[in-house]
């Protein structure tokens, strides 16, 4: 053979070389002149004397000084179709034998299969290609909304906002998608302070001054100032990143990105994650940062509101236990208070003292300087009555000018008259409305747990009764608290 050459006919009729072989000065001219064979040529065509054929006469110079006298053109079939031809040029006359025929029809049917088996291998190969590429993107997809299942996790535990904070970090640098995470935030003077950090490397952020002052700056500045998402897929080729180069060579951190968190509608802090892997941040994986730190907004918004809710209920349940002039317990937190000494005495047999107080001539001071006035005296009385019992005791105003005072972990009678003395002497220089200080006189009726009575109401009822008696000897007493005794109730 003189020259050997395979081509595919385009629609165009022009042919395209796709391998070929012997005089290679002849392909380009072969390629551009052969005619295209008539769509009944599809099986093995045979030229004796291809010259004679009027259809090959422009191919003549092709070949300068040879002669080339026969050809043949063997089709190619491949996936049950017929793509190519391949032509074989020869010098003699109708040189081909039956054995060379026959030959030939192998050899272009062994094409057509060598051919089939490489687009099959070509397949397979390319379809193990994108499985691969699939799987890692279902499993990228998996981690992702693991990511995000275990965010809204800590968003329900944590109970408070460092803890959410550190373990959202953790998640993040544990999710198989991002190795770093870390939370933070400006301080007044524009310099961002981490608030929680988690993976390697994460802790030597502290060492970085990130200031707003920085432009562009860091991906947390970019994304603080803009208030959106900013990202580098590979930081080697962000120039703003530059000052910290080696650190991030060292750490292998390739990728990043930046996020707003924002609290009560208000921007609060930034959201960073990093990745070892270049060109990871892709729409979907940018989305699902956005979402993680519109979670931690929502899961801060929401411990913002139980914060404040739970304040709420503590200041309600204060009002509602506590004398709102005097700021001493009133008769709900008296009872209640008086529940529980009385069960903490029966524990320890131990022993609690109630008295009820009554201010003298009270009355006086409302008619002749107003009830504004009497009310200055309440709450000055209730300041000194307060300080005088002590943290582990109760005073409680019942209203108007009564008080009640639980002394619990009591000891003796004379020990108990030792502290009513004292308390006697916090209300020796009392200043009063007309701006003298002097003694205010009290009044006050005493009884014993468990010795008088075993119940609240029992003890209050028996010190009202030793009240009212010590009240009616005001004129000659020479104390001013009187002890309940038995023979008072009648």
């Amino acid at each position: 053979m003189h020259y050997a050459w395979i081509g595919r006919l385009e629609p165009t009729g022009g042919w395209t070389c796709l391998a070929e072989a012997g005089e290679r000065s002849a392909g380009p001219c072969l390629w551009q002149k052969t005619p295209p064979l008539p769509d009944s040529d599809q099986t093995l065509r045979l030229f004796p004397e291809w010259m004679a054929d009027s259809r090959f006469q422009p191919l003549e110079d092709c070949f300068p000084g040879h002669s080339v006298r026969s050809a043949a053109a063997l089709p190619i079939w491949h996936r049950n179709r017929l793509d190519a031809y391949f032509w074989l040029y020869h010098r003699e006359s109708n040189p081909f034998t039956a054995e060379q025929v026959s030959l030939l029809r192998v050899i272009a049917e062994d094409l057509g299969r060598v051919l089939d088996r490489i687009h099959l291998t070509d397949s397979l190969s390319q379809a193990q290609s994108e499985l691969a590429v699939t799987v890692a993107r279902l499993t990228r997809t998996q981690g992702l909304y693991r990511a995000l299942a275990a965010t809204s996790n800590v968003l329900i535990r944590a109970s408070n906002e460092r803890q959410l904070l550190t373990r959202v970090c953790r998640q993040l640098a544990h999710s198989g998608i991002f190795q770093v995470a870390w939370i933070g935030r400006p301080d007044p003077a524009g310099i961002f302070r981490v608030l929680a950090a988690a993976g390697p490397g994460s802790q030597e952020l502290k060492q970085f001054r990130l200031s707003l002052d920085q432009n562009p700056g860091p991906l947390v500045v970019q994304a603080w100032r803009t208030g959106r998402i900013h990202f580098h897929n590979d930081h080697r080729h962000a120039p703003e990143m530059a000052p910290w180069e080696d650190f991030l060579k060292k750490k292998a951190w390739a990728a990043g990105a930046a996020v707003p968190i924002l609290r009560n509608r208000q921007q609060w802090a930034t959201l960073a994650v990093v990745s070892t892997t270049p060109d990871i941040f892709d729409h979907q994986v940018l989305n699902l940062v956005a979402q993680i730190a519109r979670l931690i907004g929502l899961g801060l918004d929401e411990q913002d509101l139980k914060a404040r809710l739970n304040e709420e209920h503590q200041r309600q349940f204060f009002l509602a236990r506590h004398d709102p002039l005097t700021g001493l317990a009133n008769r709900l937190g008296l009872a209640e208070y008086l529940d529980q000494a009385l069960r903490e005495a029966d524990a320890k047999a131990s022993r609690v003292v109630v008295g009820v107080l009554d201010l003298d001539d009270f009355k006086h001071v409302n008619d002749t300087w107003g009830h504004e006035a009497g009310d200055q005296l309440l709450r000055q009385v209730a300041d000194r009555l307060r300080q005088a019992v002590g943290p582990d005791n109760l005073a409680a105003r019942l209203g108007g000018d009564e008080f009640v005072v639980v002394v619990t972990d009591a000891g003796d009678e004379s020990a108990v008259d030792t502290r009513w003395a004292a308390i006697q002497k916090a209300f020796e220089a009392v200043k009063f409305p007309d701006g003298s200080v002097r003694q205010m006189g009290l009044s006050i009726g005493l009884t014993r747990y468990p010795d008088d009575a075993g119940d609240p109401d029992g003890l209050l009822r028996h010190a009202d009764i030793a009240l009212y008696q010590v009240k009616s000897q005001k004129s000659r007493r020479s104390v001013w608290w009187q002890w309940w005794t038995p023979g008072q109730d009648g």
